[in-house]
């Protein structure tokens, strides 16, 4: 038998779009890898993944998934699938373009979990710090800080600092332009 389908944990749509301020941490790392970033609340989850690809570097050759309540696998959360689940029938979520990040963090201190590559499972957590007022002439996203270099692609999952620093020229390196 199919199980019970789970209770949404998304939150209302905003009546008017606003700048959400998100930290996103790749969990484990040590020392931290993170992001932070001024986002639209009104885009797509299927969007903000092609933020997150471009802030830490990667090039959007793995599937992904984006889960609220609990990690992107746990049977607790509510999941957002990326477009290669759904078309192989995955039917345990909600397609991440029918989802706006503003249903996914709403308050200050929500969290947002993303995995891309689930292999090397890049694990993110997605922090809103806090909502800013709308501005129209503001991009879709802009990264305004962050530390260290990313994890290249396919280099077998989250290493630690030696590991990272025999793979990457410079694992300290991050600059915001």
């Amino acid at each position: 038998t199919k199980p019970e389908p789970r209770p949404s944990l998304r939150k209302p749509r905003r009546s008017e779009p606003a700048i959400l301020r998100v930290r996103v941490d790749l969990e484990h790392a040590k020392p931290p890898i993170w992001r932070r970033l001024d986002v639209r609340s009104d885009i797509g989850l299927d969007v903000f993944h092609q933020v997150l690809q471009s802030a830490f570097g990667w090039t959007d050759s793995h599937l992904h998934r984006f889960a609220l309540g609990g990690s992107p696998f746990d049977s607790n959360a509510e999941m957002f699938l990326c477009p290669y689940d759904v078309e192989e029938g995955e039917d345990d979520g909600v397609p991440a373009k029918d989802v706006t990040l503003e249903e996914t963090l709403s308050e200050p201190g929500d969290v947002l979990r993303y995995c891309y590559d689930y292999g090397d499972s890049w694990d993110l957590a997605i922090a809103l710090e806090s909502v800013l007022p709308p501005d129209e002439s503001a991009p879709v996203a802009l990264c305004v800080d962050g530390r260290r270099t990313a994890p290249p692609e396919d280099c077998g999952g989250l290493r630690d600092a030696v590991d990272l620093a025999e793979v990457l020229e410079d694992p300290a390196y991050f600059n915001v332009d």
